[in-house]
């Protein structure tokens, strides 16, 4: 490509997406559905900060967001720390 011009195009097109998103109050657990840009059902997303736990698509909006939140539950991990005695 050196010494060529590359015109992009100058005007955008912008479709609206009905999207929804959710987070875990005080944690770094998010959720986004969104309806899929062609028109086939909807894309769920749901990460933990910066790694990805899942992924996919749903027919419908509730099915997805279900699917959104099952991916979060099941990577959530709780850990409860052990009692210390005191002088052990």
């Amino acid at each position: 490509m050196s010494g060529k011009l590359v015109e992009f195009p100058r005007k955008l097109d912008w479709k609206h997406v009905d999207c929804w998103y959710g987070r875990v109050a005080g944690t770094l657990l998010y959720a986004k559905v969104e309806e899929s840009t062609d028109g086939n059902g909807f894309n769920w997303f749901a990460w933990n900060g910066p790694v990805t736990l899942g992924s996919g698509n749903e027919e419908k909006l509730d099915t997805a967001r279900n699917a959104a939140k099952a991916s979060m539950e099941s990577s959530i991990v709780v850990v409860h720390p052990l009692p210390v005695k005191a002088g052990i």
